[in-house]
């Protein structure tokens, strides 16, 4: 059984990677070109959901476009919140219609409401019903949504959607996670309000702060050279583990103020011996002066060389490649100063 159900994911997965046709190819007819001969269950769901969403455009006299599959797609999914399988199809149906929709395709309005939409199934107790191919279906088309439709001056317009892709960005499944990290840093990188980068830097440092606790408690935890970093990572604390992973991404486009917080933050958290946080650290560390100009302060850049000073002085007891990284990461800091000063 899971074998075969390892099979079903791979196919699940196989689907979202595969591009479709745009312009004027009618997606349900690609689908059924591709899919109606397939034995596997996720296909024969889709393509029976691509017809019933080519019926309804049908009955309504609608042109069989991306547009309008989205439209109808996004109505159905809001009232077959009952039922995971169907969910599931929509999901998968909508991640391979919603890149197809071109600019303009769908109002900020709409895009808005959609996102609320595709938020319920895949949160909470719906969450449970579905997998991952499904979960990552739902991400994908949150943040395709956010980044390409929705009103981005607005951080009421995104607010929900950038909550989901936040929490699914330290979620324990690894292509659940990636999917919301990447749609996180393009969002990230497509915000040009100052009061929506405010919002969304605040919005990820209460996250960073909620899990400070347990990153301090893993960052003294000291790891043997030759150990696996994974085994001192439990289920429990890898959520925390991973904000640093979504730090590392987004750190270039944070407020200044946060930023700045953050950096700190980290240089608390960088011990003197190896410890489960040590990589994650230091990559979030040098990204954020590979992309902070002057913001950061020469009082913070001092914290720093001394959590990197003590952390090379037992150079003997660290790996070899993370004392390396500090060393060039000093020399750095070092630079910083004579150029601030």
């Amino acid at each position: 059984m899971a074998a075969v159900e390892a099979e079903h994911q791979n196919r699940a997965d196989e689907t979202d990677e595969i591009s479709f046709k745009d312009g004027d190819s009618d997606i349900c007819q690609q689908l059924m070109d591709r899919y109606a001969k397939s034995s596997a269950s996720q296909h024969r769901h889709l393509v029976a959901t691509a017809a019933a969403m080519r019926s309804i455009l049908t009955s309504e006299s609608l042109p069989p476009s991306p547009p309008a599959y989205f439209a109808a797609a996004i109505s159905s999914l809001d009232s077959s919140t009952e039922d995971p399988m169907a969910v599931s199809a929509l999901l998968t149906f909508l991640s391979i219609v919603v890149p197809l929709v071109p600019d303009g395709g769908i109002s900020a309005a709409m895009a808005r409401e959609a996102v609320g939409v595709l938020v319920k199934p895949i949160d909470g107790e719906g969450e449970k019903k579905l997998g991952v191919a499904s979960l990552r279906a739902g991400v994908k088309c949150i943040g395709t949504l956010l980044v390409g439709f929705c009103d981005l001056d607005d951080w009421e317009s995104i607010r929900i959607g950038f909550g989901s892709l936040l929490k699914f960005s330290i979620d324990k499944r690894p292509k659940v996670r990636r999917c919301a990290q990447e749609c996180l840093e393009k969002l990230f990188g497509s915000l040009l309000s100052s009061t929506v980068i405010k919002e969304a830097s605040d919005t990820l440092y209460a996250l960073l702060k909620e899990h400070k606790s347990v990153l301090s408690e893993l960052s003294s935890k000291k790891i043997v050279e030759g150990s696996k970093v994974e085994s001192a990572l439990k289920s429990e604390n890898a959520e925390a583990a991973h904000v640093l992973n979504v730090l590392s991404a987004t750190v270039p486009f944070l407020s200044a103020e946060v930023s700045s917080c953050v950096f700190s933050e980290l240089c608390k958290l960088m011990g003197s011996q190896f410890s489960p946080l040590t990589r994650q650290i230091l990559k979030a560390i040098d990204t954020i002066f590979k992309s902070s100009e002057d913001t950061v302060v020469v009082p913070e850049i001092e914290g720093v060389i001394t959590s990197l000073t003590g952390y090379v002085s037992l150079h003997e007891k660290n790996p070899a490649d993370t004392v390396l990284h500090v060393a060039l990461l000093f020399f750095i800091t070092r630079t910083w100063i004579s150029y601030l000063l």
